[in-house]
C-alpha cells in the first residue's frame, strides 16, 4: 500500500488477491481513491487471451445480443507445483480460478453477479 501513498504517483499492478481480508482491502482501495490518476489494477489475465478478448468485443458490440446468464466450466489438471506451494495456502481454487471467472462474468454481462448457482457430483 505504500507505492499507492508515495509521493510520486506509480500505477500498480497487484497480483491476486488484493489482500486476504476485507478491511485490509478497503484501505488500499481507500488510498486508491485519494489519488485519481493513479491506476491501481488487479492483475487478472483471462480477459486477454485471444479467444476470450474476440468473446468480450462480441458481446461489447451487440453480436450476441443481451446477455443474461454466463456459466463458464473449465477442464484442467489440479495446480501444478509453484514455489512453496503458495496456491495451496492462498486461498485455493476460490483465489486461484474463481476471480478469473467472476471477473469475465462481470465483463461479459456488463453488470455485477446477482446470484450464483453450484452444482456438485460426489460419484
Amino acid at each position: 500500500m505504500d507505492i499507492i501513498s508515495h509521493p510520486t504517483p506509480h500505477h500498480v499492478l497487484v497480483e491476486k488477491p488484493l489482500y486476504t481480508t476485507a478491511t485490509d482491502c478497503k484501505k488500499v482501495i481507500d488510498a486508491a481513491a485519494k489519488r485519481p490518476n493513479v491506476l491501481v489494477q488487479v492483475g487478472l489475465e483471462y480477459r486477454y487471451m485471444p479467444s476470450t478478448a474476440k468473446l468480450i468485443d462480441l458481446v461489447k458490440d451487440g453480436v450476441l445480443g443481451r446477455v443474461k446468464m454466463v456459466s463458464i466450466r473449465e477442464h484442467r489438471f489440479p495446480f501444478l507445483v509453484k514455489v512453496n506451494n503458495w496456491n495451496r495456502y492462498a486461498g485455493r481454487t476460490l483465489v486461484e480460478k474463481f476471480c478469473h471467472f467472476f471477473d469475465l462474468m462481470r465483463l461479459f454481462a456488463g453488470a455485477n453477479t446477482v446470484r450464483v448457482m453450484r452444482l456438485v457430483a460426489l460419484t
